[in-house]
């Protein structure tokens, strides 16, 4: 998805490079969403919505989960809104 993300962005800037530092991505999970950020190489925020609930022990309980599969997320918050 990040491959197609990137072309589409390229696109629509008529061929620009993409400054991928300027890239942000948002997901719930930290199997695929974060650990497809970390391979290449974006900042990733992982949000406490969606797959896992999540406690009054926020913090401790998503560093657990990340380490559980091994990644870390750039951030890290319990919920986003539009």
């Amino acid at each position: 998805i990040y491959q197609l993300a990137l072309a589409r962005i390229e696109a629509l800037t008529d061929g620009k490079p993409v400054d991928r530092s300027r890239i942000l991505c948002i997901g719930d999970s930290p199997g695929t969403d974060v650990r497809g950020a970390s391979v290449q190489g974006f900042d990733s925020l992982y949000v406490g919505t969606g797959i896992k609930e999540h406690g009054e022990q926020f913090e401790e309980e998503v560093i657990e989960l990340l380490a559980a599969y091994g990644e870390q997320a750039t951030w890290a918050m319990s919920g986003l809104r539009w």
